[in-house]
């Protein structure tokens, strides 16, 4: 059976770029008062095959555990969940997965200027 599962990646330490993304949008946007915090976080969908659900977490789990690929453990928190456990999903202290809406796919194997990834409409 196909299952998704959610993996999503955050710096352990404060991620300079939300908090400047955070300072626009409260001092040059007009926001401070609506906008309480920001956090930035990488979000993987994988569409794993496997007999069940538990099955389907456990090798996410450990695809970011045991590998470099997604998670480099001196330096990221990261979360795994399935879409529908959006609202109360046990998630890593102060780590709440971004609410789906793209996918992140890569546009090559070579690094090259700009961004590696595309952000995909999820349909």
């Amino acid at each position: 059976m196909s299952y998704q599962v959610e993996l999503a990646v955050r710096l352990k330490i404060p991620d300079v770029t939300a908090l400047t993304a955070a300072n626009a949008i409260r001092r040059r946007l007009g926001y401070a008062e609506a906008l309480a915090d920001l956090k930035r976080a990488d979000h993987y969908v994988f569409d794993v095959e496997a007999a069940s659900a538990e099955e389907a977490e456990a090798l996410v789990r450990h695809i970011a555990q045991k590998t470099t690929l997604f998670v480099n453990p001196n330096k990221h928190v990261f979360a795994v969940r399935f879409p529908e456990d959006r609202d109360g999903g046990a998630a890593a202290p102060g780590l709440r997965l971004p609410t789906p809406g793209y996918r992140i796919t890569p546009r090559g194997t070579r690094r090259s200027r700009g961004s590696r990834h595309r952000a995909v409409p999820v349909a």
